[in-house]
């Protein structure tokens, strides 16, 4: 009977122990606790089964080829400057103009050509222009009328004849006042551009009177 007793007693113990031991703790049949050592975490640096792989390293990204934009040889003849061509008309001569500013330039023209009653005549004008495009739309090129103000000066030949028939040449002084106005034509894709031009004159001298310029010209540009 005192065996049973002595043996009830320890069942009661181990149970108590049992109950106010902390959770994770080990006891022994003893009696004696031991906490559980935690298990050590994964090293970060090390790869588990449980860790997310890295993410891979992007692969090098590869550029769609461009399209290759050859270098045009001429560039349109509204951004160059200068011009120089010949004009065809009344006076036929060499042509020159200097745009400085998109609507604003300086034309020059050195020619020869006919006067009253077809006297020879050899003049050089200069125009101030104003131009202005978009006005008529043309495909493949920019189209741009102009009017501007001028001098025309030069001389020419005052043909006489005397009471035997004889020719007399009597050059003369030749200065008239400008009012130009005309329509160029400029190429995109090369430098050129086609112009025609109307100007109406009024002549200073030898004497007042009114006259007028008609032409047709080319001009490369640069």
């Amino acid at each position: 009977m005192l065996r049973r007793f002595i043996m009830l007693v320890g069942l009661l113990t181990l149970c108590t122990g049992l109950l106010s031991a902390q959770e994770g703790s080990i006891v022994t049949p003893e009696g004696e606790v031991i906490n559980e050592q935690s298990a050590p975490e994964p090293d970060s640096a090390q790869g588990s089964a449980g860790q997310a792989e890295p993410a891979p390293a992007p692969a090098e990204q590869t550029q769609d080829d461009a399209p290759i934009q050859l270098p045009e040889k001429w560039s349109g003849a509204r951004a160059e400057q200068f011009g120089l061509g010949f004009l065809l008309g009344e006076p036929t001569g060499i042509s020159f103009r200097w745009f400085f500013h998109e609507m604003q330039g300086i034309d020059l023209l050195a020619a020869w050509g006919w006067g009253w009653n077809h006297h020879q005549k050899i003049v050089i004008h200069a125009d101030y222009l104003f131009r202005f495009y978009d006005l008529i739309p043309i495909p493949k090129g920019d189209t741009a009328l102009y009017v501007g103000g001028g001098l025309q000066v030069g001389v020419f030949d005052h043909e006489e004849y005397d009471n035997y028939y004889h020719n007399k040449q009597d050059w003369r002084f030749l200065l008239a006042l400008r009012l130009p106005g005309g329509i160029l034509y400029q190429v995109q894709s090369f430098p050129i551009e086609v112009l025609f031009e109307l100007a109406f004159l009024f002549n200073i001298l030898p004497a007042p009177a009114a006259d007028f310029n008609v032409g047709l010209g080319l001009r490369f540009c640069f």
